[in-house]
């Protein structure tokens, strides 16, 4: 029996690729495993993450009245 498909807005249709090194890509694998995550579980989190911050960052600089 097949997996039920995720509600609208849930299921994952977008891909990312970038490109990487050998050394870059052993250091983001041993990242993802001390977490005990698969890669693309990990890299998804970590960069959601990192991009969250950034634009509160800029919201929080931002002048008074001009915050999107």
């Amino acid at each position: 029996m097949a997996r039920p498909k995720k509600p609208e807005g849930q299921a994952k249709k977008n891909l990312l690729r970038i490109r990487v090194t050998d050394e870059e890509r052993a250091t983001l694998d041993r990242a993802a495993r001390e977490k005990n995550l698969e890669m693309s579980t990990w890299a998804r989190a970590e960069l959601l993450t990192l991009a969250r911050k950034l634009l509160r960052g800029q919201q929080d600089a931002a002048p008074p009245g001009r915050q999107s």
